[in-house]
């Protein structure tokens, strides 16, 4: 039965070591990658898009990020635009094309009508949230195409997940991506790949990197010249970013606990003269500004408001960067910048994959972000320069 599924011995009938036919990736010059992709997500899968380009150069990848998350028709009525990941998307060679915002009803049924007409023999799903109704969804898009995707354990009432996901061709579980010993999220990408394509990237090359152009470095530099920072001349001014802010209440950190850690820096022989560069969300950037903003204080407000590589145009001049559990800690990773990041514990796998990281994670599982203390961070950075 369909919830009894075992991959190894599924591929052993088929005396083959991944899902999708060798004979089928030699003929095929196109395929579609469906996925709800961020920031944090593309750091890291980037490496298997690359490996994949690389090991298949005749096959053209068209790439749909699902900015409703699998959601049904009913629910999509809020357009959502992710523009900001589309600029680092585009700026690779990896993707023909790039099937942007798909959050409303109609946004919808016109990605579907346009995306049949490209007539796909390969469909790939890396979706894990409501992964059975992009089964139901990329089926409409081809009857004809091999689709692969990924499941959760199927409980034995879920009967209409069940239908849905015999619309894959073939499906791993979820469950049976992750390393227990090793759960970062980097392997768990590996275990998609290597089952799915048979694309096998070793450790060493599962590192994150960003690579932008150069408008956006001398950006950088520029933005910190006109805030009178030059950190990279003087080695006792320091440049710390500091991102507090997140999408979710629970991943926040306050502004207060920013002003207690500037505040006891200062007064600190190594930091006395440093500066500070506050991240925040691009629709408040103006508020903060206003009240924060002090450029005697050496107190910068910042936002990515135009486009994605100003983000890493600005960390990747900056000593230290200290945020909370976003994207930006996997950006500085990338950027190889030290780290400094504030985590719960629910989600280990979103560690930072860097040799000049420190995490500092809640107490409890359960505990909002909010809850580390200034002098735990000030532990680390004394840790960090050894002071």
């Amino acid at each position: 039965m369909l919830f009894k599924y075992s991959l190894k011995n599924e591929l052993k009938k088929k005396n083959q070591d991944y899902l999708i036919p060798k004979m089928l990736l030699k003929k095929t010059n196109k395929i579609l990658f469906a996925t709800h992709l961020a920031i944090g997500d593309f750091t890291y899968m980037q490496n298997y898009f690359k490996a994949f380009h690389e090991k298949y150069p005749h096959i053209k990848i068209d790439l749909w990020i699902d900015t409703g998350r699998g959601k049904n028709f009913l629910r999509r009525f809020i357009s959502v635009k992710l523009g900001i990941l589309y600029h680092w998307l585009r700026s690779t060679n990896y993707f023909n094309k790039i099937y942007t915002d798909t959050s409303t009803f109609w946004k919808l049924h016109y990605f579907i009508k346009n995306a049949k007409k490209e007539n796909y023999s390969l469909i790939v799903s890396l979706a894990t949230i409501n992964s059975h109704r992009y089964a139901k969804y990329l089926r409409r898009i081809s009857k004809n195409a091999y689709i692969v995707g990924i499941c959760h354990t199927i409980k034995w009432f879920n009967f209409i997940k069940k239908i849905r996901f015999k619309k894959f061709d073939q499906f791993l579980f979820w469950k049976n991506l992750h390393d227990i010993n090793e759960p970062h999220i980097s392997n768990t990408y590996a275990n998609y790949f290597g089952n799915i394509f048979g694309i096998n990237v070793d450790k060493k090359n599962r590192f994150p990197f960003l690579i932008f152009p150069k408008k956006w470095s001398y950006y950088g530099k520029l933005k910190l010249l006109h805030w009178n920072i030059y950190n990279k001349e003087n080695q006792i001014q320091k440049t710390i970013f500091i991102n507090v802010f997140a999408k979710n209440q629970k991943r926040c950190w306050s502004l207060s606990k920013v002003f207690e850690l500037i505040k006891f820096l200062k007064e600190t022989d190594k930091f006395y003269n440093s500066n500070y560069i506050i991240n925040v969300l691009p629709g408040e950037y103006e508020k903060y500004k206003k009240e924060f903003h002090s450029p005697k204080q050496k107190i910068f407000i910042f936002s990515a408001d135009v486009n994605f590589f100003q983000l890493p145009a600005i960390i990747s001049c900056c000593d230290l960067i200290v945020s909370v559990e976003t994207s930006i800690i996997h950006l500085a990773a990338a950027l190889k910048i030290p780290i400094i990041a504030l985590m719960r514990q629910k989600n280990p796998e979103w560690i930072p994959l860097a040799s000049n990281a420190k995490v500092i994670f809640t107490q409890n599982r359960r505990d909002w972000i909010d809850k580390i203390l200034v002098k735990d961070v000030v532990n680390e950075i004394k840790s960090f320069y050894r002071f």
